[in-house]
């Protein structure tokens, strides 16, 4: 008989992984998604509140368009679950209101509600119909002008959304000035 060479059997050693190479492959997977995977969900969460902000200050800029453009007074109605609000305008100097539909044609209603995780923190803004509900208000006048209502002169606000993530930016103030610009501005509170 034969004796396989040294060749030979060195050839078919090295035909696969030891089991401590696949567990230093393990670790070092382990230790990768110990630190990707909470930066991705701070990531995940720091979008989220972009995309509500985009969508909920793309609502006022629309507003105060549609008052622009159809000569009318808007009215953005935030509720006292700090959370919806609402729109509403006046062709006749703000004798009636009527609800705004908000969404595509035949469907929506005038409310919008912020995601689960956000919700408006502050308002500078004061209640323009009082004492009729109570609730802040801010108006768009037809010349583009933000502020209080009818009769007052145009005023500058701040809204302020927050998140009850605290390991991200979680708060965002936007601006509001007497012109009807808006602008934002994202910080980290306590």
């Amino acid at each position: 008989m034969k004796r396989p060479s040294r060749r030979t059997i060195d050839r078919h050693r090295s035909g696969g992984y030891s089991l401590m190479e696949i567990l230093v492959v393990i670790a070092i997977i382990g230790i990768l998604s110990l630190v990707t995977v909470p930066a991705f969900m701070n990531f995940q969460r720091r979008n989220h509140v972009r995309s509500a902000l985009r969508s909920f200050t793309g609502d006022l800029r629309s507003f105060r368009q549609l008052a622009i453009s159809k000569n009318v007074y808007v009215r953005v109605r935030f509720s006292a679950n700090n959370r919806d609000y609402s729109a509403w305008q006046s062709r006749d100097l703000g004798v009636n209101w009527r609800p705004l539909k908000l969404g595509t044609i035949g469907e929506g209603s005038n409310t919008r509600t912020l995601p689960e995780t956000l919700a408006f923190s502050a308002n500078t803004y004061n209640d323009s119909d009082n004492p009729v509900d109570a609730l802040p208000d801010i108006d768009f006048r037809p010349d583009g002008t933000a502020g209080d209502f009818v009769g007052s002169t145009a005023t500058a606000g701040t809204i302020t959304l927050r998140t009850e993530w605290k390991d991200i930016l979680n708060q965002v103030v936007v601006d509001v000035s007497t012109t009807g610009q808006l602008t934002t501005k994202e910080s980290k509170a306590p």
